[in-house]
């Protein structure tokens, strides 16, 4: 799941996806609606949070300490800039990205065509704020939402909100408490309530809500750990969600040089990059603390 969720072209006619191979590596895949089949993008092994460009031409992700793009017609992806563990990615008309290039910190802006990003968001201490990160552009380019995650006793905090801003600094408005992602469309915000998949008239120009929302789907897959859902959508009303539970963590298995099972280790939580000791005998791991959510 930490590689994102599905994600549907701007002209509504494609989607894209993290899968694993039977070689058991991850790579962007690429279907067509109109197809029964879908297929890999050569050179994206280890990607994570694709998104796309505005024509949707191209497709923009993370792998291996880099933000890239990748022609989604076969070309070989490409490096734009450096990027540790990022978290989310938007792409404007005018070739602009903006991203989260780590777990912590602001919202950070960079050319297509590569360069050196500059931070377009201000972590706000005072709102005990760690990190702004699922951005998403208005289709005006100039404002984007983005999801603020603060310092919490749980997997939801109080403070965690949704908010709308500016590139120019102009425009940082909160516009509701929520726990994740969220998306404009079709001139509707979705976002989620729990497991519930919700959508609220927007007015793009006002940056206001409007009426109350409604239900768009039930049983949405929506990770608190990460504050991701599973849901995507094109201008043009093409929708995709998955429905479901998804897991946050897992226990982690040790196996010998040939594959075979020896036993778990650990109860089932959110570890990272487990490093084994030369000497075969002790495990370091990083470990999610959904307590501090750190």
């Amino acid at each position: 799941f930490a590689a994102g969720p599905v994600v549907v072209s701007p002209n509504g006619r494609m989607i894209a996806f993290v899968a694993v191979t039977q070689e058991g590596r991850t790579m962007l895949y690429l279907r067509p609606l109109d197809a029964t089949s879908s297929k890999p993008l050569p050179g994206t092994e280890g990607a994570s949070y694709p998104f796309w460009s505005p024509d949707s031409k191209w497709l923009g992700f993370f792998s291996a300490g880099k933000l890239r793009k990748v022609d989604v017609a076969g070309s070989p992806p490409v490096a734009i800039c450096d990027a540790g563990n990022g978290r989310g990615g938007t792409w404007s008309q005018v070739g602009m990205i903006l991203f989260n290039p780590q777990p912590v910190g602001p919202i950070v802006a960079v050319s297509s065509a590569g360069g050196t990003p500059t931070v377009v968001t201000k972590i706000d201490t005072m709102r005990k704020e760690s990190t702004h990160r699922w951005p998403s552009f208005l289709p005006d380019g100039k404002h984007f939402l983005y999801f603020s995650r603060t310092a919490s006793f749980g997997a939801e905090a109080e403070g965690d909100a949704l908010f709308v801003a500016s590139l120019d600094f102009k425009t940082n408005k909160m516009l509701m408490n929520t726990s994740g992602n969220a998306l404009y469309a079709s001139g509707y915000l979705l976002f989620m309530r729990g497991k519930t998949l919700l959508a609220q008239a927007f007015d793009e120009a006002s940056l206001e809500l409007s009426g109350d929302p409604f239900t768009v789907a039930e049983e949405a897959i929506n990770d608190p750990g990460f504050n991701l859902a599973v849901f995507s959508a094109s201008q043009n009303g093409v929708l995709a969600y998955q429905t479901g539970t998804g897991l946050a963590g897992a226990r982690m298995m040790v196996v010998d040089r040939t594959g075979k099972e020896l036993g778990l280790v650990g109860d089932v939580i959110e570890n990272f990059v487990p490093r084994l000791s030369p000497d075969g005998k002790r495990l370091m791991v990083s470990i999610f603390e959904p307590t501090s959510r750190t």
